[in-house]
Order: structure tokens, then C-alpha cells, then sequence
């Protein structure tokens, strides 16, 4: 039996929304998923509590913190979706180390120097043993035990202590990464690439996280409260279609917001939403420039995405065009673009109430650690 361990899950597949984690690390490759809708289930060692220390005596997680809540609340977040049938269960208290050929799935924060090597620099980092086919057979989430910020180490935390890491936040990305989620565009989805340790949005899904559920692990009758909006991103100069651009496809009287990437090949995209009773959808083209970008969503040949496109609304961005979209059919929304650099540069992602003048943190985000896919038989 053929097997891939995939390290980090940066590798996706541009489906009929979101990302996917896919085998070989490509938008065209084979999706990563669990055989079955009613599992994994995951376990983390009876030692991490409150005031966990690594080898250096520093924390790793800090004191009168709850880890086993904040792990369990990571996989509820996942478990939850009434669009969705996977259900993750109950954390078990067990032996759990970074072995991807054990079939045992778990949360680990043990400190060695592999484990060093492997997490340096980032927040967390998933490792998941797939066969050639997609079909997951183990996952380890692995956190980094000497996480710093600046000269300071930076431990996991629940309690929103002074420079600190939101443990759920991170650990929901990292099980997004296990169940087969790919990086998402959305700023405000599980699924988005970086993390600012003053931010804990992660902990809920976004309606583009809930799409990925919908798609790949659906609940009975889900299919038929979706709808799709398919198209072409083309420069409106040439009429060339535009691989690797992002396209979004929002609903601003439900919030609803999904998000694709174009093919590789030929710059169609495809997007399934929820159209219950009906869905009132703006969609929308732009680069892959920032904050999400290329390597984020795919780490090998990076040479078909555009990141040289100006953001452009179906319709136009002076009148877009609304589709009001029932349940059940398609429509089309091809997207003609101008291209060239854009003038904006996102350097900072900033969090605080809107429209209103109160504190916000805007930190450079730090990023999980993402690796390429090792092939074992």
C-alpha cells in the first residue's frame, strides 16, 4: 500500500469552493479525507495541564490554563456544522507522540529536538500519513515548545494572559489541517494562514470553513440547499484567462462568504454556496498578493498564478451585477479584469470593533509552518 505523509498542509485544490489539502501538493491534486464521516478521534497526553514546561524550564503553556477545553472546543468547532456530518468526538487522555504510522491521532507537545526542528518558527504544524489516493490514516498536531515573541518565550494560553498564544485558535486551524481544509482567503475564516497572538477568531468557523464541510463531509440533504456560480477570469485586454486568482463570492444580506482559487489550466472556477431560500451573491476577482499568498495555497511551481490583477466585480466594480441564486441551479459569472500592479500593500492585519475608534491590535501575523510532501511505501 502506497502512503504520503504530508507535513503542514499547505498543498491545495481549487474544488467547488475553499482549499483543499491535497496528496501531491497541487490545486489539481488528490483531496486528503477520512474515510469515514464519524471520525478521527484524537488524544493528548495525561502531562499537558496548566504550567507545562519545556526542557528549558520555560512555559509552554501557561498557568491556570485549561489545554483539554481549548483542545476539545477545537474539535467541536469542526464537529458542530449542521451542514456537515463529521463529528471528531471526545478527547481522550493517552500516551501521544509524533509518530505518523501509529494510526493514532494526536495533540502533541512533547519538546525534542526533532520536534524543535520541525515547528520552528511557526505556530503548530500538522503532519498527516495519506495513501496515494487521498484517504487520511493518521494525523498529528504538533505545537512548538519554544515558541517565542520577540526574546520572550510565548506560551499556549486560554486565558488571554500578556503575550501569549490563544491555544484554541491555533488548534483550530491545525485540526482544520487534519480533516483535508486547505488555506483559505477569507481574513475572518479558521482556515486563514496567519495568526496574531492577540487574536482568537479562529475558534469559530466562517462560512467559507463551512463550505469545505458541506463539500467534503456533507450532512443528508445538504446538497440540495446549495446552489453553484461557475466563470472565467480573463483580461479584459487580451480575453486571456487568469490562473491562480482568487475569486470571492459574497452575500452581504446574510454575511455569507465563499471563496475559490482559478484553475491552473484554463482560469474557469467553480463556487458552491448556500441558496436557502435564495442566495443574493457579488462575486469578485483579485490576486493572490496578499495577505493569503501563492506558497500559502500551493508550495510547488508557483509560475501559473496571477498576481498582477486589479480587483474586479462581476458586472463591473461601478454597478456590480447581483445573482440571485435558488437552490439547486447554476449560473455564470464570467469576470473580466484589468491587470497590472496594484498600488496597496498590506503589511499589517489590524482587529477591533467596526466603525468604531477602540483599541485594535495590528501586529505583523505570524504563520504556521508548512513542508512538502514525503512519499513512503
Amino acid at each position: 500500500m502506497k502512503r504520503a505523509t504530508v507535513l503542514g498542509l499547505v498543498f491545495a485544490a481549487a474544488a467547488s469552493a475553499y482549499t483543499r489539502g491535497t496528496v501531491e501538493g497541487s490545486l489539481g491534486g488528490t483531496p486528503l479525507y477520512w474515510a469515514t464521516a464519524d471520525g478521527p478521534r484524537f488524544q493528548v497526553a495525561q502531562t499537558v495541564q496548566a504550567d507545562l514546561r519545556n526542557i528549558d524550564n520555560r512555559p509552554v503553556i501557561a498557568p491556570g490554563s485549561d489545554p483539554v477545553a481549548a483542545l476539545q472546543g477545537a474539535l467541536d468547532a469542526w464537529s458542530s456544522a449542521s451542514v456537515s456530518a463529521l463529528r471528531l468526538g471526545t478527547l481522550a487522555r493517552a500516551s501521544a507522540t509524533l509518530d505518523p504510522f501509529d494510526g493514532r491521532n494526536s495533540f502533541v507537545f512533547d519538546d525534542t529536538a526533532t520536534i524543535r526542528a520541525l515547528t520552528d518558527g511557526a505556530l503548530g504544524v500538522t503532519v498527516v500519513t495519506a495513501q496515494t489516493n487521498g484517504k487520511i490514516l493518521d494525523a498529528d498536531i504538533v505545537f512548538n515548545p519554544n515558541l517565542r515573541i520577540g526574546n520572550n518565550q510565548a506560551p499556549y494560553s486560554t486565558t488571554g494572559a500578556l503575550n501569549s498564544i490563544d491555544l484554541q485558535d491555533v488548534a483550530t486551524y491545525l485540526v482544520g489541517r487534519a480533516v483535508g481544509a486547505g488555506a483559505s482567503g477569507v481574513i475572518a475564516a479558521a482556515m486563514f494562514p496567519k495568526a496574531d497572538p492577540a487574536q482568537s477568531f479562529r475558534t469559530r468557523l466562517s462560512s467559507d470553513d463551512l463550505a469545505f464541510l458541506a463539500e467534503a463531509y456533507p450532512a443528508s440533504g445538504e446538497a440540495a440547499r446549495r446552489g453553484a456560480i461557475v466563470g472565467t477570469v480573463s483580461a479584459s485586454l487580451t480575453g486571456t484567462p487568469l490562473t491562480g486568482v482568487l475569486v470571492t463570492a459574497i452575500d452581504p444580506f446574510t454575511g455569507t462568504t465563499v471563496q475559490t482559487v482559478t484553475s491552473l489550466t484554463d482560469g474557469t472556477y467553480r463556487i458552491n454556496v448556500p441558496a436557502v431560500p435564495v442566495g443574493r451573491y457579488f462575486v469578485y476577482a483579485e490576486s493572490l498578493d496578499g495577505p493569503v499568498i501563492p506558497p500559502e495555497v500551493q508550495l510547488i511551481d508557483l509560475s501559473s498564478f496571477r498576481t498582477d490583477v486589479r480587483v474586479e466585480f462581476f458586472g463591473g466594480n461601478a454597478v456590480p451585477t447581483r445573482l440571485d441564486l435558488p437552490p439547486g441551479r447554476t449560473l455564470r459569472a464570467d469576470i473580466s479584469v484589468q491587470t497590472g500592479a496594484s498600488a496597496l500593500r498590506i503589511d499589517q492585519l489590524g482587529v477591533g470593533p467596526a466603525g468604531g475608534s477602540g483599541p485594535r491590535s495590528g501586529s505583523r501575523p505570524a504563520r504556521l509552518r508548512f513542508q512538502r510532501v514525503k512519499h513512503a511505501m
